[in-house]
């Protein structure tokens, strides 16, 4: 009796600890195939866009937009600097880019070891026609080439 007991109290303690890790729901549809091959993601700000290994990136806000409107001439281009959560290998991590004039210490990189986050544009831009609709980050995902 004492070894039939055995395996099945194991076994309902392995089970027991299996059940508590609670997998991240994936939004429903088809994910992007292989972003990190050199992918580009369009991203609304409030919103989070998926890669195919379940990692996601959020575009949280917008810190500044000082960009020279597209109908002015201005002495200095201006910026647009957004902030960023990527969560990746269960661990998110906030970092901020920046288009534009940097100042010391901004980019619009941010490297991981494995592949790299680019800021290529904000749209829109300011000074046209549509400048108060929602922005809406373009991304692209890299891997780094060992």
């Amino acid at each position: 009796m004492k070894r039939t007991l055995l395996p099945l109290i194991l076994a309902a303690l392995l089970a027991a600890c299996g059940a508590a890790e609670t997998p991240v729901p994936l939004p429903e549809g088809p994910l992007p195939t292989d972003l990190f091959a050199g992918g580009i993601l369009e991203v609304p700000l409030g919103e989070a866009r998926y890669l195919q290994d379940g990692s996601s990136i959020e575009f949280l806000e917008v810190l500044e937009d000082s960009r020279c409107p597209a109908d002015a001439m201005c002495v200095r281009a201006g910026k647009v600097q957004i902030r960023v959560a990527m969560t990746y290998a269960g661990e998110t991590t906030a970092f901020t880019l920046t288009l534009g004039d940097l100042s010391e210490g901004e980019s619009n990189v941010y490297a991981y070891p494995e592949f790299t986050v680019t800021l290529d544009a904000v749209d829109p831009y300011p000074g046209t026609e549509n400048d108060d609709a929602t922005p809406v980050a373009t991304l692209r995902v890299e891997l780094v080439e060992p």
